[in-house]
C-alpha cells in the first residue's frame, strides 16, 4: 500500500464514520470550529481534520473517533513509509540517488516498446582516470565527486531522459524518442559537462569522460545489447 493511498484510505473512513463529505489530511491543526488528530510517523506530523457534527456531545464522539482513526494510520503509515525505502533502495544508487542498473534496464526497456515511430538511444558514460582520483584523494573526496558527476548529469539532460549509475564510475543516460543526430548532440553536451571544473574539499578537479552511442534498432532491441554497443 503506499503512502497516498493510507491517506486516501483514513479519509473515506472519516467521512463514512462521523457521515461528513469534509475530511481531510493536512500538515497544519485544525482550526478552533474543527476537530482534528495528529497522525505521528516516522518521516511525517499530519493532521486528520474535520467539522464536528451537530448535537450534544457530538464534539467528543467525533474527537474520539479520528483519534482512533488516527492511531490506526500512524501504523499504515509507518509501514508504507518503510515499503517506499525499501523500495527505492532496491532500484536506486545509494550515493547518488540516481536509478541503479536494474531499474535503468526497465527503463530502457519499457521505452522500447513503446518507441514504434521513434528510436531509443542509450548513453554510456565513463569516467576517464577516475582511479587516480581515487589513489591520490581517497574514497571520500572521489564519491562526493561522482555525486557531482550525477548531479550535473541530470542538469544537461531533458526532463524525458533518464540518467543512472551502472558501476564504480559509470554512468548510463535513457533517450526517448531521438535520432542519431540528437544522440550524437546529447553525448557532446554531457561530455562538455564533464569538462568544466568539479571542486571538492577546495581543490579544483578537471573530469573528462568518454561517451558511447548507441540507438535502437540499429545497435540493438534491448537494454543490455544498447549498452554492449
Amino acid at each position: 500500500t503506499s503512502i497516498a493511498g493510507v491517506q486516501d484510505t483514513l479519509v473515506e473512513a472519516a467521512c463514512m464514520l462521523l457521515h461528513t463529505a469534509d475530511a481531510r489530511i493536512q500538515i497544519g491543526p485544525p482550526a478552533d470550529d474543527e476537530v482534528g488528530s495528529l497522525i505521528q510517523s516516522d518521516e511525517s506530523a499530519l493532521w486528520l481534520v474535520t467539522r464536528p457534527r451537530s448535537g450534544r456531545g457530538a464534539r467528543a464522539e467525533d474527537q474520539a473517533l479520528l483519534d482512533g482513526l488516527a492511531h490506526i494510520g500512524a501504523g499504515a503509515l509507518w509501514a508504507a513509509e518503510l515499503l517506499e525505502r525499501v523500495r527505492h533502495q532496491a532500484f536506486h544508487d545509494t550515493l547518488t540517488g540516481l536509478p541503479n542498473r536494474l531499474l535503468f534496464e526497465d527503463r530502457v526497456n519499457q521505452a522500447l516498446k513503446g518507441s514504434d515511430h521513434h528510436a531509443v538511444g542509450v548513453l554510456f558514460v565513463n569516467l576517464d582516470l577516475f582511479k587516480r582520483v581515487n589513489d591520490s584523494l581517497g574514497h571520500g573526496p572521489a564519491d562526493t565527486l561522482l555525486q557531482q558527476v550525477a548531479e550535473r548529469l541530470q542538469e544537461t539532460l531533458r526532463p524525458s531522459d533518464s540518467a543512472a549509475r551502472v558501476g564504480g564510475d559509470e554512468f548510463a543516460v535513457l533517450l526517448t524518442e531521438t535520432d542519431a543526430r540528437s544522440a550524437l548532440e546529447a553525448a557532446r553536451w554531457v561530455n562538455d559537462a564533464m569538462r568544466r571544473r568539479f571542486i571538492v574539499q577546495d581543490q579544483e578537479l578537471v573530469v573528462t569522460a568518454s561517451v558511447g552511442v548507441a540507438l535502437s534498432p540499429e545497435d540493438g532491441t534491448d537494454c543490455a545489447s544498447l549498452l554492449r554497443s
